[in-house]
């Protein structure tokens, strides 16, 4: 039989089939001791004096097996705070991520939250 003659359901079947013996394939993986990488020195990202902007600027970075951040990404944007941001995380240090105890390239993430101050603490107190 043709794919073109096959009815929608038996080509559903056979995409689904070839889709899952591949799977089925990765999932036989021999199983490995990995180590995220881990923060050891941190910055803080300045505040812009001439910006009103708040939230969250987030970001991935690319760690390198010693340790330091070799590239930045930019996933959620604030224009005005992305550049501290960046200049903030290309400071940071890890412990480099580990398979099998060998230092690896890796990926993190790292959120900045800009509230100017205004955390929901001190937003919803009154004077007496």
């Amino acid at each position: 039989m043709g794919y073109l003659k096959m009815s929608n359901g038996q080509k559903l079947f056979r995409v689904l089939a070839s889709v899952l013996g591949f799977v089925g394939t990765i999932t036989a993986a021999t199983p490995v001791d990995y180590t995220p990488p881990i923060p050891t020195v941190t910055h803080e990202a300045l505040y812009p004096i001439n910006s009103v902007a708040m939230g969250t600027v987030s970001l991935v970075v690319a760690v390198e097996e010693d340790g330091h951040v070799s590239e930045v990404r930019v996933i959620k944007s604030i224009p005005s705070l992305d550049e501290p941001s960046i200049k903030a995380a290309k400071q940071w240090r890890f412990d480099p991520a580990r398979v099998d105890g060998k230092a690896i390239r890796s990926k993190a993430s790292i959120n900045f939250v800009y509230d100017r101050g205004l955390t929901p603490f001190n937003q919803g107190r009154q004077s007496r």
